[in-house]
């Protein structure tokens, strides 16, 4: 896929239309009105990008250092996707999988010879191939290990994120995320079932401890926390004057760099890799400039 062009650079406003807003404070304004609180964004509206650029409906522009986490790791309106969207777009609309169509066979083939696998089973967001790893490991216990029927386990280890579906958040131990959505997935999560301890990361006596206990009932043990993958920093509140992720996120945006916790205090930079070498160190010259000033900056409000 051939790069970017050089992306445009200053601060025209973004072109108004009946289904786009006309500000940042009114996107922010009806969106709170009328969607449901699922997320906290960071206060900022995005209208157009090309690039590792965004601009927001007034015009200023911002390196996007999150990239949809990752799902825009190819750059914002990549010409080459753009035009094969739109040929698409024009040729089919959709056809389900109850139905053959002429693309999808030579993107399973793709995607097996690229990575290596026997076969692809593509998914729309990470909590639906957990899931389906889950079930996969419970289908190879009970056809493969011989485990007894309906009693197989899938450990994790606590402090976990892997999104908000019923068995991601019975894997996780993460308040916001479980709190008044019991009960929860049976046989599923980050806590010993003959001792009801926590499973630690990265604690080799707990996965010990459990799979001493409960390991012929075992389908899998999910020792991987999903809370920040690729270049991800964890901030610690006690050497930052009490400043948390979110306030660096902050004061990043107001110097022209977005990112966003992903969890917690782990904040996950992932700008797209169509990124220039000058982009790039401009944004680390950024991010260790906002570092150095976080522990005197006042507190972000609204998280």
């Amino acid at each position: 896929m051939a790069p970017h062009a050089d992306s445009p650079s200053g601060t025209s406003a973004a072109t108004p239309s009946k289904y786009h807003a006309a500000s940042t404070d009114g996107a922010i304004k009806t969106e709170e009105e009328y969607a449901a609180h699922n997320y906290h964004p960071l206060p900022v509206v995005f209208a157009r990008g090309s690039g590792v650029h965004v601009w927001d409906p007034e015009g200023r522009q911002y390196l996007d250092f999150l990239s949809a986490y990752s799902a825009v790791n190819q750059g914002h309106c990549h010409p080459e996707l753009v035009k094969a969207l739109a040929d698409q777009a024009g040729r089919l609309t959709l056809s389900s999988r109850a139905f053959y169509n002429d693309v999808f066979p030579r993107w399973a083939e793709k995607v097996r010879d690229v990575f290596g696998y026997d076969m692809v089973l593509p998914m729309n967001t990470g909590a639906e191939a957990v899931e389906t790893a889950i079930k996969i490991a419970r289908k190879w216990a009970y056809k493969v290990k011989g485990v007894e029927k309906d009693k197989a386990l899938v450990f994790s280890v606590e402090d976990n994120f892997h999104g908000r579906t019923m068995t991601a958040i019975s894997l996780s131990t993460d308040p916001e995320s479980r709190d008044n959505y019991g009960p929860y997935v049976p046989g599923i999560g980050a806590f010993s079932p003959s001792t009801g301890k926590p499973i630690r990361y990265n604690n080799i006596a707990d996965l010990e401890e459990v799979l001493e206990a409960h390991g012929k009932e075992t389908a899998r043990l999910h020792h991987r926390r999903g809370k920040g993958l690729l270049n991800a920093v964890v901030i610690d509140e006690s050497g930052r004057n009490g400043r948390t992720a979110w306030d660096l996120c902050i004061l990043l945006k107001e110097k022209g760099l977005l990112a966003k916790p992903t969890h917690g205090n782990i904040i996950r930079f992932a700008p797209p890799l169509v990124i220039s070498e000058t982009d790039l160190r401009k944004a680390i010259d950024t991010i260790g400039e906002a570092l150095k000033e976080l522990p005197n900056v006042k507190k972000a409000a609204g998280h």
